[in-house]
């Protein structure tokens, strides 16, 4: 039943989409957040410039998967529970950097997805997923 159920929400969300481009947000409605609030409500800039330095670190070449992490000394300590928090980025198929830095500038703003979340071009196989990580 699951299934058939979240077969059927996937068809909705495909016939849907109105536009080319798609944003999930990560957690989904209803599910906890595991990001202490002063790393969600960080400048928007310091969660852009993550992606950008990490956008830099990816071989455009490829159409294949690739996952890259901010590294311990780039990221931002919460006071919370005292982790370091930084930014995971998986790339599929997008074409060049510039891309790769403005999908995540449309997609980690405060009043979008503060907690991470991905941007898809429905017309192509681009995929990018950004996801708060602890870093420690």
């Amino acid at each position: 039943m699951q299934f058939s159920t979240a077969t059927f929400a996937l068809l909705g969300l495909a016939v849907t989409a109105s536009a080319a481009n798609e944003k999930l947000c990560f957690p989904a409605p209803g599910q906890k957040n595991n990001v202490p609030q002063s790393i969600t409500d960080l400048d928007d800039q310091v969660k852009v410039d993550w992606a950008t330095k990490l956008c830099s670190q990816i071989n455009f070449s490829t159409i294949d998967a690739q996952s890259v992490t901010t590294d311990v000394a780039d990221g931002v300590d919460a006071p919370e529970d005292g982790k370091t928090y930084g930014l995971n980025l998986v790339t599929v198929a997008v074409p060049d950097e510039q891309s790769c830095v403005s999908y995540a500038a449309q997609t980690l703003t405060a009043d979008i997805c503060p907690s991470g979340g991905a941007f898809i071009d429905l017309d192509s196989a681009q995929e990018e997923w950004f996801t708060i990580v602890a870093l420690d």
